[in-house]
């Protein structure tokens, strides 16, 4: 079996011993997209072990939360009809109640967590929450200049950006077409140019790998079955732009040689680099977003570094820290069933409060200390 190549390099030779600063660019492009894609597999190995994680354990670990604080609520609701509370007490278990209700709002509750919400403060939620929406929808059409339609789901960021996004294109062609056409520009024409020579670069590779592996040109059936599978890897790479691909596709089948890349005109080394930059570009974004999905899933920070040596570790450390947050949960409920254990229990949020308040309250001193230092 032949080894597949290593991504191509650009050589110096005798008789130009210094590489142009357009094949160093190639070979330090080629490097970092050699070293994303190993990196980007390993992320997806992490991501399938942490997707099961995700799923087996820290997914019903959610929802046995979502039921605690309902339950909570139901609690503190007995506990604010039926025990003797000093005022204090009475108005902590409310400010409870309702931030409660109002986190929970959005799942097979609703219509009790309404009744509890009207129940404490006099307000139809369905009715807050249209004249909210109308405020914003209000705000967002002053702000942007734009008519939001009355169909937009204005609880959906994505909804909303993208429905902004097509009014503010319809007004940009509407008055694009009010005007006379404007001329391009000379960066502009350049532009578009250079991606049309790109896209030429490409199409070039791709022919040349198709005329030399087509499938239905072969008699025998074993080198008909390599070449389709061969030409399923050259028809993904040239669909996804893949021109480090392509390159060590023509490498494999030695179409070309060390010496077609060391040959490479500098235009056409020009196209390949633009092309091989937005390579680099999507593999790095997918690799953030793949990093950025772990953290969402298991409740980390959103700057928590993640390496892929020890993102199974963080991910089970964080199932761990949430079953023994559940298991405490437990006992805070029981807590909530006599007057005396919720009395204590109502003054240790009192007192936490107070002092989360005292520790934001030190930030913005330090901040401000060191904005007039």
């Amino acid at each position: 079996m032949t080894t597949p190549p290593a991504s191509p390099r650009i050589v110096a030779q005798p008789s130009r011993p210094q590489l142009s600063a357009g094949q160093k660019k190639f070979n330090t492009l080629m490097e970092k997209l050699e070293a994303r894609r190993k990196l980007l597999q390993q992320w997806l190995s992490i991501s399938a072990t942490c997707e099961k994680l995700w799923i087996e354990e820290l997914v019903p670990m959610l929802s046995e939360q979502a039921a605690n604080e309902m339950n909570k609520l139901r609690l503190l609701d007995v506990a604010f009809d039926q025990f003797r509370l000093a005022k204090k007490d009475r108005h902590t278990v409310l400010e409870i109640i309702c931030v409660l209700t109002m986190s929970l709002m959005g799942g097979e509750h609703d219509e009790e967590l309404k009744h509890l919400y009207f129940k404490y403060t006099g307000n139809d939620y369905d009715e807050e929450e249209r004249l909210q929406n109308q405020r914003f929808k209000s705000s967002l059409e002053e702000d942007l200049g734009v008519e939001l339609d009355d169909d937009v789901d204005l609880d959906s960021l994505e909804d909303v950006t993208r429905h902004i996004e097509e009014k503010l294109r319809e007004q940009t062609e509407q008055a694009q077409g009010a005007q006379k056409p404007k001329k391009p520009t000379a960066s502009e024409l350049r532009r578009e140019q250079e991606e049309a020579e790109g896209s030429q670069s490409l199409r070039e590779i791709y022919r040349k790998l198709v005329s030399a592996l087509h499938p239905d040109r072969e008699q025998d059936a074993d080198e008909r079955d390599r070449k389709t599978a061969l030409m399923q890897r050259v028809n993904e790479a040239y669909e996804g732009d893949d021109l480090l691909a392509l390159l060590k596709m023509q490498m494999e089948i030695e179409q070309i040689d060390q010496s077609h890349i060391d040959s490479i005109s500098d235009k056409r080394l020009k196209h390949f680099n633009r092309i091989l930059s937005e390579q680099l570009r999507e593999l790095e974004d997918e690799i953030h977003d793949r990093k950025m999905l772990i953290r969402e899933r298991f409740l980390m920070d959103p700057y928590e570094d993640l390496k892929p040596k020890t993102a199974n570790t963080k991910c089970a450390r964080q199932v761990k820290a949430i079953r023994e947050h559940l298991d405490e949960e437990q006992d805070e409920l029981q807590a909530l069933t006599t007057p005396k254990s919720l009395k204590a229990w109502l003054r240790e949020r009192r007192e936490m409060a107070e002092m989360l308040e005292r520790v934001e309250e030190f930030d913005d001193l330090e901040m401000l200390d060191t904005l007039f230092r």
